[in-house]
């Protein structure tokens, strides 16, 4: 008689190529979420160093006027007043520029004065408007002379950083006064001198 005998299939089943066939669209959705995560990454970074980069730029480009009075309320614009004060001071045209001050208002006394922050048209005029800040010190005018700086526009790190240097400048100096004290004299009549 005759034996049906079962017939060997090469190659998977139904079932076991479907198997095969999600794990390929699994593995491919992986690679593609990874990918785009890479990219997001990449994108943010790329952003981050732009927007630190502009803002960088942005600060090289303006100072900060300490102690400098607002104009009288109705009277010139204050971007008019900083010109004048520039051309009276340094002999400098700074071009259009603008200014606008920082922190909430005061009441209106002296020593609440905002700080000015001003944009220049480049960051050469920002730091020689800096290094030239000095003579503000032999300003014909007595208020100037005596409460107007001009500084850089630093980031908050930046500030903590400067504050951190003076700090430590001041300590240094400090200590070098006090352990500068000489012996002058004979040994019969000895004197403590003490830097002036």
């Amino acid at each position: 008689s005759n034996v049906n005998l079962p017939v060997l299939q090469s190659g998977l089943s139904e079932h076991e190529g479907a198997s095969v066939g999600d794990a390929n669209v699994i593995g491919e959705t992986v690679n593609n979420k990874t990918s785009s995560v890479h990219n997001s990454l990449r994108d943010i970074v790329l952003n981050a160093i732009y927007q630190d980069s502009t803002d960088r730029e942005r600060r090289a480009r303006s100072v900060i006027i300490s102690g400098f009075k607002p104009p009288d309320h109705g009277s010139e614009s204050e971007s008019d007043v900083v010109c004048r004060f520039f051309a009276r001071e340094f002999d400098f045209d700074p071009g259009e520029i603008k200014g606008r001050r920082l922190g909430e208002a005061q009441q209106a006394q002296q020593e609440n004065i905002q700080p000015l922050l001003v944009s220049l048209r480049s960051r050469q005029d920002a730091a020689w408007l800096i290094a030239n800040s000095y003579t503000l010190r032999k300003s014909r005018d007595a208020w100037t002379r005596k409460n107007v700086y001009i500084n850089q526009n630093l980031s908050r790190i930046e500030r903590q950083k400067a504050y951190d240097l003076r700090c430590k400048r001041r300590a240094l100096r400090s200590k070098s006064r006090g352990s500068a004290v000489s012996v002058a004299g004979t040994s019969d009549n000895l004197v403590l001198q003490s830097p002036s």
